[in-house]
């Protein structure tokens, strides 16, 4: 059964303001900062994208042995240097702390994952990775927006840096911990008094029964129209099977009623006797036409007889056929005008080409009771 309209647009209705009202409940996020040459360092990963094994090695490393970047020779040993856009700001402002990593080309850089920034909170960090000079070193810009939510002197404590050189040895390095203030707007201000309340004042007050009566209402009215809507379209969406045609009535029905109302005419007067046998010429074509299954109706008397040479006829010679039609032209054609007594004689035959050729089509299987084509088959 297919869904009603009516429904199913209710029921879209319905699914739509809900997830309106799902999404208004929502904070809307910020536009992500699109640059190829910039990315997240939330999780900074080896090639193969396997950071646990790289975080594990360098654990395994450091348990060893903690090397100092001071351990590798000048010529190959990187530096760090870190400072803040801003070392004074409000409570809820934020600052820019950066670092720049000068290496050698090669060298991999790593930072922590659990980076702390003790008093302060980190709202998004980035790395960019800048030209490689010729000397054969590049440069590690890391940029952390921090926030204060809380008031004083505050220390951004030193971030310790991992560096693996091409032999797969790891050493280490620190930025330098830099102090900030952060001031409280809001510090040495005194609150107003409050003042007491005169009374409660009822202001809105639900009146949820009337609340229950309307809906109740609503969904009746919607329920009613469906089951309107339905009804009336029901036939429609479910149109009913078309009754089968009638079987077609058999030729020597058709013939033996037409000259049933020809024989009731007689005795015809004389202005009457062309208009009766173009009729009753008219009903023999047409049962031997369907009778026989050819198109007697657009063919001539000689071509009626080289028709029916071709079929198995019994009771009724070929001479005798054309001897009927031929009268019938005579009257037609030679404006031959036919006694009663050939009138007669005429509308007999007529009766008798029917019946022979109608008993003789089908032969009955008496054990059976099944009908075989017979006479007057091809």
């Amino acid at each position: 059964m297919n869904i009603p309209k009516v429904a199913f647009l209710w029921l879209f209705s319905f699914c739509v303001c809900f997830l309106q009202l799902q999404a208004m409940g929502q904070d809307a996020t910020s536009d992500a900062y699109n640059d190829s040459s910039i990315y997240s360092v939330d999780s900074f990963e080896d090639k193969n994208g396997n950071e646990d094994s790289i975080e594990s090695e360098i654990e395994t490393k450091r348990e060893k042995e903690e090397q100092s970047i001071f351990a590798l020779p000048a010529g190959i040993r990187p530096s760090v240097k870190s400072w803040v856009d801003r070392k004074k700001l409000k409570l809820g402002e934020t600052l820019n702390f950066e670092v720049v990593v000068h290496r050698r080309v090669g060298h991999e850089v790593r930072l922590p994952s659990n980076v702390s920034f003790g008093k302060l909170d980190l709202l998004e960090k980035t790395m960019k990775n800048e030209s490689q000079t010729k000397d054969g070193w590049t440069n590690d810009h890391y940029t952390f927006t921090l926030i204060a939510l809380e008031a004083g002197a505050i220390q951004i404590p030193s971030i310790r840096f991992a560096v693996v050189t091409k032999g797969g040895d790891v050493f280490y390095m620190d930025t330098i911990p830099l102090e900030i203030a952060v001031a409280d707007p809001s510090a040495g201000k005194v609150d107003p008094p409050i003042k007491d309340l005169a009374g409660v004042v009822k202001v809105y007050e639900r009146n949820t029964p009337l609340l229950i009566f309307l809906g109740s209402l609503v969904l009746v009215f919607f329920v009613l129209v469906t089951v309107w809507y339905v009804a009336r379209n029901w036939e429609r969406w479910h149109p009913k099977a078309p009754k089968p045609a009638p079987p077609p009535r058999p030729p020597e029905e058709i013939a033996y009623e037409k000259l049933e109302a020809l024989r009731a005419k007689l005795p015809l007067q004389l202005d009457l006797k062309k208009s009766w046998y173009l009729d009753l010429s008219f009903a023999i074509r047409e049962y031997l036409s369907n009778r026989f299954d050819f198109d007697g109706l657009e063919c001539t008397s000689e071509e009626i007889i080289d028709i029916m040479k071709t079929k198995k006829t019994v009771g009724i010679t070929q001479a005798e056929l054309w001897k009927f039609l031929f009268s019938c032209d005579m009257v037609k054609f030679a404006k031959h005008i036919p006694s009663d007594t050939e009138d007669r004689e005429m509308i007999d035959e007529a009766f008798r080409i029917v019946d022979v050729t109608n008993q003789n089509y089908r032969v009955y299987d008496e054990e059976i009771g099944k009908g075989k084509n017979g006479i007057g088959a091809k």
